[in-house]
């Protein structure tokens, strides 16, 4: 990699031409001796930086936790590996971008910027301390306090010469993102619909044999119409047909969690909290094993499995939520929980304000 001088450097060698211009026209000893010994000094600094630029260095990013709920703390550490000299990146603070369900800008925000002609001075950069278990470190907390899809841009690690004269990019980290989900709101589980915050778990259409009690009691090939979150997905590993689950006379409960994201109707306060609520549904039913669909009035729709993917996944969806003009989708058939706000419910279709349960937020 290529020394670039900083604006110190830069200044340096405009007062370096000065200095020995003055000196030769003034036939001026001290000002010429001057002027050698300033670029010695001079070269000394670049081949210092030619000598960082051949130096390997193995960084890397990461964030703990990725996946947060709005206001809880996570934290970005960049750590850097081979070089003994001091390491400064660039500046983390200001440089976050919130890309709610933007793919194509996320590529564009997560580019990282060009070295340019002049280095940063060390001063404009972050420094790096030593760590525990040997490198360089620092770490940048993750502004949490916004809801969405955050991006940290790739960061150049910079070392310069003792001077401050010539900067060099030592490595690059790539960049790293974090999903700032709604911290998930307490919502009653029940089967009725009173004014306030109500839910329910429902019964979902079930092929035959496989509704139920709810207790387990077996497994069975797989018929063509046999919902996914049935399958018994250890017995992919195995020769043979794929396996369902069994249970008894009332199992196989489903969530469906129908979330009103209309533009125009809600206040924001009021949306945050509709998707807090959501979040509290999706996440109740993972851990208690419900399969959670989460549909959404502009059409989206997520299934959240038992896995941990699938409530990560369902966390980024409810992260980058915006209301939506435009197609209105039809509203899910059967029981759902319907999520809205007390401004939005007379809105609502008689047949979804009549089915199921309503969580209407304040």
């Amino acid at each position: 990699m290529t020394g670039r001088p900083t604006a110190r450097g830069v200044g340096t060698t405009v007062i370096v031409a000065a200095t020995a211009a003055a000196g030769a026209t003034f036939d001026s000893h001290a000002l010429l001796l001057l002027a050698g010994a300033t670029v010695a000094v001079a070269v000394a600094a670049v081949g210092t930086g030619a000598v960082l630029a051949h130096r390997r260095v193995v960084a890397f990013t990461q964030a703990a936790p990725a996946l947060v709920a709005a206001g809880s703390p996570s934290t970005v550490v960049v750590t850097a590996t081979g070089i003994g000299a001091t390491v400064r990146a660039d500046r983390a603070q200001g440089r976050w971008r919130n890309l709610p369900g933007s793919s194509a800008g996320l590529a564009e925000a997560a580019a990282t910027p060009g070295p340019g002609w002049l280095a940063p001075a060390p001063g404009a950069l972050d420094s790096l301390s030593a760590a525990k278990g040997g490198g360089l470190q620092s770490s940048t907390p993750v502004p949490t306090g916004t809801r969405g899809v955050l991006v940290l841009p790739g960061r150049r690690l910079w070392a310069h010469d003792p001077l401050g004269l010539v900067g060099v990019v030592v490595a690059t980290v790539p960049p790293v993102s974090v999903v700032v989900h709604p911290a998930p709101a307490p919502v009653g589980v029940e089967a009725t619909r009173p004014a306030g915050v109500a839910a329910a778990t429902l019964p979902a259409a079930t092929p035959g044999g496989t509704g139920g009690s709810g207790e387990l009691d077996g497994v069975r090939p797989y018929v063509a119409g046999d919902p996914l979150h049935l399958v018994h997905w250890p017995s992919l590993a195995r020769p043979g047909p794929p396996l369902v689950k069994e249970f008894g006379a009332d199992g196989g409960v489903e969530r469906c969690v129908f979330v009103d994201d209309r533009a125009g109707v809600h206040s924001r306060q009021s949306f945050e909290s509709m998707l807090a609520a959501a979040c509290g549904l999706v996440v109740t039913g993972w851990h208690a094993g419900v399969p959670v669909v989460l549909t959404t009035w502009s059409g989206d729709t997520t299934i959240v499995g038992d896995s941990t993917a699938d409530l990560a996944q369902a966390m980024v969806v409810l992260a980058s939520m915006t209301p939506r003009a435009g197609r209105k989708a039809d509203p899910p058939r059967g029981p759902v929980i319907t999520v809205t706000s007390h401004a939005a419910v007379s809105g609502l279709p008689a047949s979804l304000a009549g089915t199921g349960a309503l969580v209407a937020v304040p």
